[in-house]
């Protein structure tokens, strides 16, 4: 049987029926083809909704998501293929989470990047206040180069 692999990339937003967003709110997960061009993938067409609710949190959603993935991506589905006239077997992966930074933030349950003081889990790259962030310092050691440019490791 032929295998057709459909990677996808998975979006995730916070909506409102208002202006002020405190009403009504609504988590929605959308997602779309992997590797179309933008001018492509961001026509309504291909945009498909996944999921929305307005009582469950981001994360309670994703994991209804990646349950079904995980399926998805080592069982697959059999689809009949009308350009083969067979049947196929269409399997998926997460190629990338798409989110504004409130939303990113939320579900890697990271502090928001704009305020973080201590945004990264994996380095020792941190700030005493948000006043620090904006220093030289502090963006020579979150590029890793120093101010001449030459690479620098830092450790603490």
């Amino acid at each position: 049987m032929i295998i057709r692999h459909v990677p996808i990339n998975l979006y995730a937003d916070d909506t409102s029926g208002n202006f002020s967003k405190q009403f009504n709110k609504h988590i929605v997960y959308y997602f779309t083809l992997s590797g179309l061009p933008p001018r492509v993938s961001n026509m309504e067409y291909n945009c498909h909704l996944m999921c929305t609710s307005n009582m469950a949190g981001a994360l309670e959603l994703a994991d209804q998501i990646v349950d079904q993935m995980n399926e998805l991506a080592t069982e697959g589905v059999v689809a009949y293929d009308s350009g083969l006239k067979q049947n196929v077997l269409v399997m998926s992966v997460f190629l990338c989470f798409q989110g504004d930074s409130p939303m990113d933030a939320e579900i890697t349950s990271t502090p928001v990047p704009g305020v973080a003081l201590h945004a990264c889990r994996m380095c020792t790259l941190k700030a005493t206040n948000t006043k620090d962030r904006k220093t030289s310092l502090y963006v020579c050691r979150f590029i890793g180069r120093n101010a001449q440019g030459e690479r620098v490791h830092i450790l603490e």
